[in-house]
């Protein structure tokens, strides 16, 4: 298994960081999500992709069918990076092909 395929899966196999619903407010700060019917704490997002809280949610990644958040974000930025590396190698492998 190399570096991609395996940040590819640390990517889908660890919890982006999922927050539990809470009716009560036991926090300072706290504010009223009205999706999750539940106070939510600052940095915390609802993903609508998947109904559920998400402590520092960025995106849903259509590639990997997971929601990217404060958890999963480093083997996903990695396992990009990877991507791209791959990409601009390919690319300078078939330009040196078209030069010779």
């Amino acid at each position: 298994m190399n570096v991609s395929e395996f940040n590819a899966f640390l990517t889908l196999a660890v919890s982006p960081g999922l927050v539990p619903r809470s009716t009560t407010d036991v926090e300072t700060g706290m504010r009223w999500e009205s999706n999750t019917q539940s106070f939510i704490s600052p940095g915390v997002t609802f993903a609508r992709e998947g109904g559920v809280l998400v402590r520092g949610y960025d995106h849903f990644c259509v590639w990997t069918g997971t929601l990217i958040g404060a958890k999963n974000m480093d083997n996903f930025c990695c396992w990009a990076c990877c991507g791209i590396v791959l990409v601009i190698f390919l690319l300078s492998i078939d330009v040196v092909g078209v030069c010779d």
